[in-house]
C-alpha cells in the first residue's frame, strides 16, 4: 500500500510538471497520536520515496474524525486540540523519522 501511494506521489507530480498542469499533490492522513494504525508508517514511506519522494509533495493533510478515533472534544477544547495534534504531527511524523532526516525537508 506504501509503495502504491509513494509511486504515485511521484508519477502524479511528473505528469503536473510535463504537461504545465496547475494543481497541488499530496495525500491526508488520520492522526495517529494515540497510537499508529499502521507501524512504522511515515518511516516507511519516507524510505521508499526518499528525497524525490519529499520533492514531489506539495502537501501532506491531516484528517480529523472526532468521535471515530478518538473521544468527544467538548467545544471549548477543540482549539487546543488541533493544535496538539499539529505539533506532534510536525515535530514526531515530520521531523524525527530517523532514516530519512524529513525534518531537514520540512523546516520553515
Amino acid at each position: 500500500m506504501q509503495n502504491a501511494l509513494v509511486q504515485g506521489i511521484i508519477a502524479a507530480k511528473e505528469e503536473t510538471e510535463a504537461t504545465g498542469v496547475q494543481g497541488n499533490i499530496g495525500f491526508s492522513a488520520v492522526p495517529d497520536h494515540f497510537g499508529p494504525v499502521v507501524p512504522d508508517f511515515w518511516e516507511r514511506i519516507f524510505q521508499l520515496g526518499g528525497r524525490v519522494f519529499v520533492e514531489s509533495l506539495d502537501y501532506v493533510g491531516y484528517k480529523f474524525y472526532t468521535e471515530v478515533f478518538e473521544e468527544t472534544i467538548d467545544l471549548k477544547d477543540i482549539l487546543a486540540s488541533i493544535e496538539y495534534v499539529l505539533r506532534c504531527f510536525r515535530g514526531k511524523n515530520l521531523k524525527d523519522c530517523p532514516h530519512t532526516r524529513i525534518g531537514s525537508y520540512t523546516d520553515s
